[in-house]
């Protein structure tokens, strides 16, 4: 990330939100670090600042874990689930009953495989919501929020509170193992009595249990780390110019913006920020007199990651 397009992002006057929704499918490899492609066939041109956190490593490796959870054999059972119900539409019920066959043995082969398994995920979708202002700009919308609040306007204050988030959200829909197979199992005794109607609405009913998951990952943290990467590389510098100087008290400013920002959007507690600080002045203090901080950057990297992993 250029320092350049840092200063772009971060520090512009005007509350930005970017909305980016890309479902993949569960088949496709499409996505990786150059590429924004999915299976809709369309690209996605977004700002550029999303897209820098959508390509980050720690987006690319949760995007990669959550599309290898993907099980075969449960996307076959819902599609097998619809295109029972397709042949209901169409009065077709030997169809239905064989396609019924089908969802119900893929299920009984996971449950045979992973008793304890209780979700089952089918396919996910990746969500970004950016808002590139200062804190002082997210203080003045809280502050908006509870104005609206306290006089009643309440579509204001929703709409006010919705842009109080920048984060990439992991949204996973999966199939719930033991209910969802007992209802398959109960429909084709009722296609077989000629209650068509009647399983129909179960299938329905069936469809509308699917279970959604989410793993947020605050956009604050993201960018951190990419500028505590920078920081580390300038910080091994041994004779820098003034321009390096500079970069590195600008890293360490926009550094502690965004543990700011994380910390007035709630992304954890005030405790889990004032030791980043801490730790954060000790590098600023290492770094002017010339010692290595390279060490301290990397405990410090590594524990803005844990802060993601209990996040997501």
């Amino acid at each position: 990330m250029k320092n350049m397009s840092l200063k772009m992002n971060l520090n512009h006057p005007l509350i930005e939100l970017i909305v980016i929704v890309f479902s993949l499918s569960v088949h496709s490899n499409a996505f990786s670090q150059d590429n924004l492609s999915y299976n809709t066939g369309k690209n996605f041109e977004v700002a550029q600042s999303a897209r820098d956190e959508a390509k980050s490593d720690v987006v690319t490796q949760k995007i990669k874990d959550t599309q290898k959870s993907i099980l075969d054999e449960a996307v076959i059972a819902l599609n097998e689930t619809q295109h029972a119900l397709k042949a209901l539409d169409e009065n077709k019920p030997t169809e239905s009953v064989l396609a019924l066959e089908i969802a119900s043995g893929k299920l009984d082969f996971l449950l045979a495989r992973a008793p304890k398994l209780s979700l089952a995920p089918i396919y996910f979708s990746v969500y970004a919501h950016s808002i590139n202002v200062t804190p002082q700009i997210i203080k003045t919308i809280m502050g908006q929020t509870m104005i609206a609040f306290s006089r009643g306007n309440i579509q204001q204050a929703r709409h006010l509170i919705c842009q109080l988030g920048s984060e990439m959200v992991i949204h996973v829909t999966n199939i719930p193992l033991a209910s969802y197979s007992q209802a398959i199992k109960s429909i084709a005794p009722l296609i077989d009595k000629g209650q068509l109607s009647q399983a129909k609405f179960t299938l329905q009913v069936a469809l509308s249990t699917l279970v959604v998951t989410s793993h947020v990952i605050p956009i604050p943290y993201l960018r951190s780390l990419e500028l505590l990467k920078r920081l580390e590389s300038l910080s091994e510098i041994q004779n820098r110019n003034a321009q390096q100087k500079n970069e590195i008290t600008y890293l360490l400013t926009v550094t502690r913006e965004q543990f700011e920002i994380a910390r007035l959007l709630g992304y954890g507690d005030n405790i889990v920020y004032k030791i980043l600080n801490k730790k954060l002045n000790d590098i600023e203090s290492k770094i002017k007199k010339g010692v290595s901080a390279k060490d301290d950057l990397q405990r410090e990297e590594q524990a803005i990651l844990t802060l993601i992993n209990q996040t997501a």
